[in-house]
C-alpha cells in the first residue's frame, strides 16, 4: 500500500512541476500541498500568500520601493518559516534534519541574492519567480512531507 501513497505523490509533484514551468501566473495554494502538520501547514499556506503579494507588487507597476519591500517581507517569513520547522525537525528528532537544512540554506542564500539584486535596482528577473514557485511544491511535497510521514510512523516522537 506505501508503494502507491508513493506513486500518487510523484505523480502529483510532477503534475504540480509541469504546471509551474507552463503556468505564466503565479502557483496557487492547494490542500494537496498538506503535509499533515497543522502549524507547518498553516506557515505553508501563509507563505503562499507572501509569495502571491511579491508577485503583485511586480506585476502591478506600483514600483520599486514596493517591490524592495516585498521582496523584504518574503525572505523575513521565509527565515521565521524556515526556524519554525527546524525547531520542530529538532523536538521530534527527524532522522533527516540536517539535509532538510541545508536544503533551507541554499534556497535562502538564492532568496538573499536576488533580494540584493531587487535592492540595487536591477530589472526582476522573471526566472527567479518560476524558480521560486518550483522550489516551493517541490520542497513541500518531497522534504516537508517526511516530516509528516515521520510524525504519524512515530506519534511519540
Amino acid at each position: 500500500m506505501g508503494w502507491i501513497r508513493s506513486c500518487t505523490v510523484m505523480v502529483t509533484m510532477m503534475v504540480n512541476y509541469c504546471e509551474i514551468i507552463s503556468s505564466e501566473g503565479p502557483i496557487a495554494w492547494s490542500d494537496d500541498y498538506r503535509i499533515g502538520v497543522g502549524q507547518i501547514d498553516g506557515e505553508h499556506e501563509a507563505l503562499f500568500s507572501v509569495y502571491h503579494e511579491f508577485i503583485s507588487s511586480l506585476n502591478s507597476g506600483a514600483g520599486q520601493d514596493a517591490v524592495k519591500d516585498a521582496i523584504i517581507k518574503l525572505e523575513d517569513y521565509i527565515a521565521d518559516h524556515f526556524t519554525s520547522e527546524e525547531e520542530l525537525m529538532i523536538s521530534i528528532e527527524f532522522p533527516e534534519l540536517f539535509s532538510h537544512k541545508l536544503e533551507h540554506l541554499d534556497f535562502q542564500v538564492a532568496v538573499t541574492r536576488f533580494k540584493k539584486s531587487v535592492l540595487r535596482g536591477e530589472d526582476v528577473n522573471q526566472d527567479f519567480v518560476k524558480f521560486f514557485g518550483h522550489w516551493l511544491i517541490s520542497h513541500i511535497t518531497i522534504m516537508d512531507r517526511r516530516i509528516g510521514e515521520f510524525l504519524r510512523a512515530n506519534p511519540a516522537g
